[in-house]
């Protein structure tokens, strides 16, 4: 099918304007007023935007998609995502990881719910590895994994949290270059995602494996980078040595949110073309007392992203274009998806997101088939 989007006020996420785009099955065939010669042709359907804000799908580089938690027992355990909870909030490129639980929650459950969503419409990649180390696979081998599963692009790894196995320097060293090994006999990123939690270590044993290594920056992302200023100052840091940081969009937006913490890190020096921003979605946000004991926990949305997004633009004044590279075209670089995911340009990916001018969802097309229409999801998970 050929769908016709019609005055669309477009963001690719650079602002173009007001202009006409064609989609031809799951790509961008045609951005301008060439595209109107298109209409009232059989087989083409017409969306008039009617100068509706359109960008490209969002880019969610932490999605916990068969579910967090775990950290207050067994009923603790966060359910898995469903289609809709991504699409009504305008993501169609997921990266799904394990968190705290690589024990109950494994690899081969991880694949199948990555490749559950890439049949229900979306983009789903996923990573080896959990907070423990030696890491979680499929196969017996972080490389192993990366080369022969096909949505394997990484590891997910934790430092500074005392729910991780506390690895040594080397272990890290040796875990990135197995990492990268397999991204490179792949063809794939090889990244390792490094969750940081409270710890006081922050960012340091990943600047020691850099020292101690010939690894790229890039190939250690750290998450969770908003957790303190003195972390986002480490954060920034990297960026500037040629490394990605990723900060959680906020749930509650206490202290202005994450959209805060990101002018934060841009008047520290960051790298903005090297900073994304991540939902953490279904994970568990424990809540401790004094003693390190769990007394309270919530679970994080994808709502959150685009929830940063408008105050990124509406408190701390950042363009549109440049708040929106954080969830589209900068994780997608991440991804090794450039071109593909992320923009909206000839021979891209269709994925488009229509918003109000609240930030709201009004459609959303995912490989150019539509799954919202109206702020309605028009297509669901087989369960829901």
């Amino acid at each position: 099918m050929i769908k016709l989007l019609k005055n669309a006020d477009l963001y690719t996420p650079e602002h173009v304007g007001i202009c006409d785009i064609l989609l031809a099955g799951s790509r961008i065939m045609t951005i301008g007023p060439q595209a109107r010669i298109y209409e009232g042709l059989p087989g083409v359907e017409a969306f008039d935007l009617e100068n509706a804000v359109t960008v490209p799908g969002l880019v969610d580089l932490h999605v916990h998609i068969t579910g967090g938690g775990g950290e207050q027992g067994p009923s603790s355990r966060v359910p898995e995502i469903t289609l809709t909870q991504l699409t009504l909030n305008g993501v169609t490129t997921a990266l799904g990881l394990l968190g705290t639980d690589g024990v109950t929650r494994s690899q081969e459950n991880l694949l199948a719910k990555c490749r559950a969503l890439n049949d229900e419409g979306l983009t789903c990649r996923m990573l080896a590895g959990a907070y423990q180390v030696p890491s979680p696979t499929l196969t017996g081998s972080v490389t192993r994994d990366i080369l022969a599963v096909d949505p394997v692009v990484g590891v997910k790894v934790a430092l500074s949290d005392h729910r991780s196995s506390a690895p040594s320097v080397q272990e890290l060293v040796r875990l990135s270059c197995d990492t990268r090994l397999g991204g490179i006999l792949s063809g794939k990123p090889g990244i390792v995602v490094a969750h940081i939690g409270e710890g006081p270590g922050m960012l340091e044993p990943i600047f020691q494996a850099l020292a101690q290594s010939d690894l790229p920056a890039r190939t250690i992302i750290p998450t969770h980078c908003e957790r303190s200023d003195a972390l986002t100052e480490q954060a920034a840091a990297l960026t500037r040595r040629g490394g990605f940081a990723d900060f959680t969009a906020d749930v509650d937006g206490s202290r202005g949110g994450t959209a805060r913490v990101l002018a934060h890190a841009k008047r520290c020096g960051a790298v903005m073309e090297q900073v994304t921003m991540s939902s953490d979605s279904c994970g568990s946000l424990p809540i401790y007392d004094e003693s390190g004991a769990c007394v309270g926990m919530d679970v994080s949305t994808p709502s959150t992203l685009l929830d940063e997004v408008r105050r990124l633009v509406c408190d701390q004044g950042f363009a549109l274009e440049q708040a929106l590279t954080f969830v589209t075209s900068n994780p997608a670089n991440v991804l090794g998806m450039s071109g593909q995911k992320g923009c909206v340009h000839p021979g891209a990916d269709a994925d488009l997101l229509v918003l109000d001018k609240e930030f709201r969802v009004q459609h959303l097309f995912a490989g150019g088939r539509l799954m919202v229409r109206s702020g309605t999801a028009v297509v669901k998970g087989r369960f829901q």
